[in-house]
């Protein structure tokens, strides 16, 4: 019986249907989260490399099956699988098969031109080698690469007791197929070790699938902080089941300020106005659940230092000019994810282009602090925009003279 090896037609069939399955395994594993959060650690870096590998194919698939409310149709996955392990095979096959014509004859000597062939074979070959490096560290380092970054906000009017309060904000975890358990775990101990006075989170706690929201915000709910922790919901929440997101923050003591405010005070979080409170809103979400910004600080007295919690940066546009807004802690931009020098970021999910990347930008009526994300979404890389927990420290603005 003929050897495997010996038949080049067999040998693409069996890389084609040996692709397609492991591909396939993979991204569906990915993008559903069958396995315990303790074996999906080895899948996130493998599910990113097939994601790439697949990537064509995916774009491919969506031409015929796009998208329903913002989810993938079961059918692409496998359809992406085997399409892109029909390409390898039929590679493989065509290198293995390739005619070999009658062989030039020798020159005694190296040409000119075979020089200059030598040169560009090794250049091209240097920058494969060195994209392909440069691409695996934007998949598998640069993501897993956690900063800290510090502002501090000048607020006025800002009550004595409240001179130096910490807030730390951690936005776009997106736990699902690109970002591993592991990693939130870290950035909820990091998180921790600052002993912050308030938790803010702003929301995209979780990707592409419903079976991300349990987890994804129970890690979340050990995060620690002195006077409490308040959260609103970003658009991937919309997507995956408001509801259960917010079960889930409310069973770990989270308040969701969606839409409406709380107090703080020097003992906590207050329900109604007191005496040197400060006051936390929170925005509905721009694109799944937007509303006016005064909705949410109605009946808050015009002498209350106001922060406003917003998933999508944008909303600092719509605050109108005669409404109080002292600050603004936002996410969703991630930072454009890919940096590149002389160039920016290239793509920004804000209708603003790069003025609400991140940091701390200035809104037409308040500043606006932007967290880069703990996570990632829409593509899993990132390239010199590393993941960041940010620590806001408050002081007393001087009073205008």
């Amino acid at each position: 019986m003929a050897k495997l090896t010996s038949h080049p037609p067999l040998r693409a069939l069996a890389l084609a249907l040996g692709s397609a399955l492991v591909l396939g395994l993979l991204l569906g594993q990915g993008n559903e989260l069958w396995l315990p959060p303790a074996l999906q650690e080895l899948g996130h870096p493998l599910y990113r490399v097939a994601f790439w590998i697949t990537l064509p194919a995916q774009w491919l698939v969506l031409l015929v099956l796009p998208q329903t409310d913002h989810h993938t149709p079961a059918p692409n996955v496998p359809a992406a699988a085997v399409i892109t392990g029909l390409s390898l095979g039929l590679a493989w096959l065509a290198l293995s098969t390739s005619p070999k014509g009658r062989p030039e004859p020798e020159e005694p000597e190296p040409s000119r031109r075979d020089l200059l062939g030598t040169i560009a074979v090794g250049l091209g070959g240097a920058t494969m080698l060195s994209g392909l490096g440069f691409g695996l560290w934007g998949v598998l380092i640069e993501p897993a690469r956690l900063k800290l970054r510090r502002y501090t906000v000048p607020i006025r009017g800002l009550p004595a007791w409240a001179e130096g309060l910490q807030i730390v904000q951690l936005s776009d975890t997106h736990y699902g197929p690109y970002v591993p358990m592991t990693h939130l775990r870290r950035a909820v101990a990091m998180a921790n070790g600052l002993g912050a006075d308030l938790v803010a989170l702003t929301g995209d706690y979780v990707h592409r699938t419903a079976r991300a929201i349990p987890d994804g915000i129970g890690v979340l709910c050990g995060l620690e902080a002195r006077l409490g922790r308040v959260a609103v919901l970003g658009n991937h929440d919309h997507w995956e089941g408001a509801e259960a997101c917010w079960d889930a923050f409310s069973r770990g003591d989270v308040r969701c300020i969606d839409r409406q405010h709380v107090y703080l005070g020097p003992d906590g979080l207050h329900d109604e106005h007191g005496p040197d409170r400060l006051c936390l809103a929170g925005l509905g979400d721009l694109w799944e659940a937007p509303h006016p910004p005064q909705e949410a600080l109605v009946g808050v007295p015009a002498d209350t230092p106001r922060i406003v919690l917003s998933h999508n940066p944008d909303y600092a546009e719509k605050i109108p000019e005669d409404l109080r807004v002292d600050l603004m802690l936002s996410g969703h931009t991630h930072g454009g994810q890919v940096f590149v020098p002389g160039k920016g970021t290239p793509k920004v999910p804000s209708n603003y282009g790069q003025w609400y990347a991140g940091g701390v930008c200035q809104g037409p009526h308040c500043p606006v602090v932007v967290s880069r994300g703990v996570g990632m979404a829409y593509l899993p890389v990132r390239i010199g925009v590393p993941p960041e927990i940010v620590l806001v420290t408050l002081t007393r603005a001087p009073e205008p003279t």
